[in-house]
C-alpha cells in the first residue's frame, strides 16, 4: 500500500486495507555490479479497488508539482538537512507524473530505455541534460527494464478480470520465487556465467515469453478452463 499510494499522494484518502492486488508473476533480474533483485508483480483491479476510477489525474500531477516546489524550498534554506532519514523520505520526490498508458506503449517504452536519445519525455531528457552538464548523450542510457515489458507480455494472455482472479488464487510468492529464481547468495562471476549460458542455450531470454510459448501458455490456460479451475477464455 504504501509504495502503491505515497508517492501520489493518495494515502491521506486511502485506507491501506482497501486495497487489493492481485499476486501475478515473479522475475529476477540479471546482475548488476553483483546485485540481482526478485521482482513481485501484483495487479491492481478497477473493478477492486473503485478508487482507480476516480482517480483525478490532473490534481494528482498539480499536488507532485507542488511536492517538488516545497522539497526544493526545504532544500534550498537547510531544514531538509536538519531531518532526520525518515522525514526526508516522507518530504521526497518519487513520482514526476501520473499517467494512464495502454500496454502496448507502455511495452516500447520498456524495450527502448537503452536506446540512445531515447526518452519517456521531454522531462526525463532535460533531466538527463541537466545530470551531464548539457549534453545528454554523456548519460548513455537508462536504466534497463526489461523484466517490466516480459510481464506485460504475460499479462496479454490474461483476456479479462475474472481469469486473473482465479489465476491468482491459485499462486503463492514462495512457490513462483522458487521457479523464477536463478541467481543465489554466494554465486561466483563463474557460477553466473554458467547459469546464464544455460537460460540462454535456445538464443532467447526465458523471462521472455516468444511466439511458441506464449501460444503454449495460451493453451494451458484454455485447459484450464475446460477442467473448470478458470472461468473465461483465451
Amino acid at each position: 500500500g504504501e509504495e502503491f499510494l505515497h508517492p501520489f499522494g493518495l494515502d491521506n484518502g486511502i485506507s491501506y486495507d482497501d486495497i487489493q492486488l492481485r499476486l501475478f508473476s515473479v522475475k529476477q533480474t540479471r546482475p548488476i555490479r553483483s546485485r540481482s533483485n526478485l521482482m513481485y508483480n501484483y495487479i491492481a483491479l478497477e473493478e477492486e479497488n473503485p478508487f482507480l476510477a476516480n482517480l483525478d489525474v490532473e490534481a494528482i500531477n498539480e499536488q507532485l508539482k507542488a511536492r517538488r516546489v516545497s522539497f526544493r524550498e526545504k532544500v534550498l534554506s537547510g531544514e531538509y538537512w536538519e531531518m532526520s532519514q525518515q522525514e526526508k523520505e516522507l518530504i521526497s520526490p518519487e513520482v514526476h507524473k501520473l499517467e494512464w498508458i495502454p500496454l502496448s506503449e507502455m511495452m516500447i517504452r520498456c524495450l527502448s530505455t537503452m536506446v540512445p536519445g531515447v526518452y519517456v519525455n521531454e522531462w526525463q531528457q532535460q533531466q538527463f541534460e541537466a545530470l551531464s552538464g548539457g549534453d545528454a548523450k554523456k548519460l548513455r542510457k537508462r536504466d534497463p527494464m526489461f523484466m517490466t515489458a516480459a510481464t506485460i507480455l504475460e499479462v496479454e494472455l490474461l483476456d479479462c478480470a475474472s481469469t486473473l482472479k482465479k489465476l491468482s488464487e491459485s499462486l503463492t510468492e514462495d512457490d513462483l520465487a522458487r521457479k523464477e529464481q536463478w541467481l543465489f547468495d554466494g554465486m561466483t562471476n563463474d557460477d553466473v556465467n554458467i547459469v546464464l549460458k544455460d537460460r540462454l542455450k535456445n538464443g532467447t531470454n526465458p523471462s521472455f515469453l516468444v511466439a511458441e510459448l506464449f501460444e503454449q501458455k495460451r493453451k494451458e490456460f484454455q485447459t484450464l478452463y475446460a477442467q473448470n479451475k478458470i472461468d473465461a477464455k483465451l
